[in-house]
C-alpha cells in the first residue's frame, strides 16, 4: 500500500532584518540635574516583514559597567530610561551599543550617544542684580599679601569643575601691579602701596570668569 503525504516545509525566507534608522547612530542631550526613572531616549528599529512571526523585535544594550548602573532599556519597547543619579558620575557622555533582533533571528545594531550636560548654570555676582562695585580705604602700610576686599560670587553647578569660580585682575588696568585675587575671591596686596605715593587711588577690574 502506497501512503504519501504532503510536507510543507516552512523556512525563514522572506524574513528582513529590522534596520535602525540611517547613520544608525544618535544623540541625545539631558541635564545632570535628570531624575531617576524619567525617560532618556526611545530608540527603535523597523522591521517590514508582513509576518507577525518575523516582525516582532526586542532590544538588548551592550555598555560598559558605569552606564549599565545608569541607564536601563525596556527590552520589547526601546525605551531608555535613567535609573540612577547622574552626579555620581563625571563622564560628559555614555555610548549604548542597542542591537534589534526579530523573532526570525535576524538583527541590527545601532549607537545611542547619552551626553550629559553638567555646567547648567552661569556664575554670578552677588547680590544678584547688583551693585557690582565697592569701594574700599586702605592705608599704604598695608603688608603684602594682605586681603583687602573679599568678592562674593555664587556658580549652582553642584559638581565640580562647573561650580569653580576662576578670577583674574585686567591687566590692562595699574593695579594688576600691586594686587591679586585668590582662587577664594580674595583681592590682596603683592607690592608695597607705599612705592607708589603719587597714586592715591587704583581701580581693580576682575573678570568673572
Amino acid at each position: 500500500m502506497l501512503y504519501a503525504f504532503l510536507l510543507a516545509v516552512e523556512t525563514a525566507a522572506g524574513n528582513t532584518a529590522p534596520f535602525f534608522p540611517a547613520p544608525k547612530t544618535t544623540t541625545v542631550t539631558i541635564p545632570n540635574t535628570r531624575n531617576s526613572g524619567s525617560e532618556v531616549t526611545t530608540y527603535t528599529a523597523t522591521d517590514n516583514d508582513a509576518r507577525s512571526e518575523f516582525n516582532q523585535v526586542t532590544y538588548s544594550m551592550v555598555t560598559d559597567a558605569t552606564a549599565a548602573s545608569l541607564f536601563r532599556l525596556e527590552p520589547t519597547s526601546g525605551r531608555i530610561t535613567l535609573i540612577s543619579s547622574l552626579t555620581a558620575d563625571d563622564a560628559q557622555r555614555y555610548l549604548l551599543t542597542i542591537t534589534a533582533t526579530d523573532n526570525g533571528g535576524l538583527t541590527d545594531t545601532g549607537t545611542v550617544t547619552v551626553s550629559v550636560n553638567r555646567n547648567l548654570n552661569d556664575p554670578q555676582w552677588l547680590p544678584t542684580g547688583g551693585p557690582y562695585s565697592a569701594t574700599v580705604n586702605v592705608t599704604e602700610n598695608r603688608p603684602v599679601l594682605e586681603t583687602v576686599y573679599t568678592l562674593s560670587t555664587q556658580d549652582l553647578d553642584i559638581q565640580e569643575p562647573f561650580n569653580t569660580r576662576i578670577y583674574s585682575i585686567l591687566s590692562t588696568s595699574g593695579a594688576a601691579q600691586h594686587f591679586q585675587i585668590s582662587s577664594q575671591g580674595n583681592v590682596q596686596i603683592i607690592r608695597f602701596l607705599s612705592i607708589d605715593r603719587a597714586v592715591n587711588q587704583y581701580v581693580v577690574s576682575v573678570i568673572f570668569p
